[in-house]
């Protein structure tokens, strides 16, 4: 069973998601509003549940967002995606003591970024999926359905990590390999960019070519390849080449 507040904090993020599909100005600053509320909750349950206090003496004011984060410090919780949360909260400060109005494309710039730590964060810290509490009608909208490509991607990145760790790197690079795969088919279906190739490398080429990313792919593949100590890195690149 779900603590009240974790249970709130999905409620908002689903709440979240019918205004972003609702897409009107006044649903996207409801919509960055409940993001970042859904993540100060999960963060403050997380602290609740290593065994610190939430509220502040006299019990009627909880903890900060800011005392939340040093509190997962001390609690050797990482918050890998701290950098793309402040800017969610800066932008829920703006709206609500600037009155901004962001566009859906901000909106969806967020709202992408919440959900991948949201999915990473209940796995790792509640063992819980993050989709089994998005009903399955607002995961059937045009709007939504990359939701689950990009807990596909986050998994595939998961087990890349978790085999470097292990010191398992054909399974690692394996995993990237397909991550590198699913994110080029994700991008360039959205720009409407067609991608061509027989073969990840041949892929990746193309996509650099077309520029569907901001970054080059295949420098950054070759590096992580050599990072995870592969000795047959030629012959790997020359049979995804072929």
């Amino acid at each position: 069973m779900l603590s009240p507040m974790l249970q709130m904090a999905l409620d908002l993020l689903v709440h979240e998601l019918q205004h972003f599909i609702n897409g009107d100005p006044l649903d996207h600053r409801l919509a960055i509003l409940h993001l970042d509320q859904a993540v100060e909750l999960s963060l403050k349950e997380r602290v609740r549940a290593g065994g610190k206090q939430v509220m502040k003496p006299g019990g009627k004011e909880s903890i900060s967002l800011l005392d939340a984060y040093k509190n997962l410090e001390e609690l050797d919780v990482l918050i890998f995606e701290r950098a793309n949360l402040d800017l969610l909260h800066e932008q829920r400060n703006q709206i609500q003591h600037l009155f901004a109005s962001p566009d859906g494309n901000t909106t969806r710039f967020h709202l992408d970024n919440t959900l991948f730590f949201m999915a990473r964060f209940l796995s790792d810290e509640f063992a819980l999926r993050l989709l089994d509490y998005i009903p399955d009608e607002l995961l059937a909208n045009e709007k939504l359905r990359h939701v689950e490509d990009m807990e596909k991607l986050r998994l595939l990145y998961e087990s890349a990590e978790t085999s470097y760790r292990a010191g398992k790197h054909p399974e690692g690079i394996s995993s990237l390999v397909a991550a590198v795969d699913w994110t080029v088919q994700m991008v360039s279906e959205r720009k409407q960019i067609e991608i061509l190739g027989s073969s990840t490398v041949e892929l990746v080429r193309d996509a650099d070519a077309k520029r569907v990313l901001a970054v080059e792919l295949l420098p950054l593949q070759i590096e992580y390849w050599k990072l995870a100590g592969t000795e047959a890195l030629e012959t790997f690149l020359m049979k995804n080449s072929s």
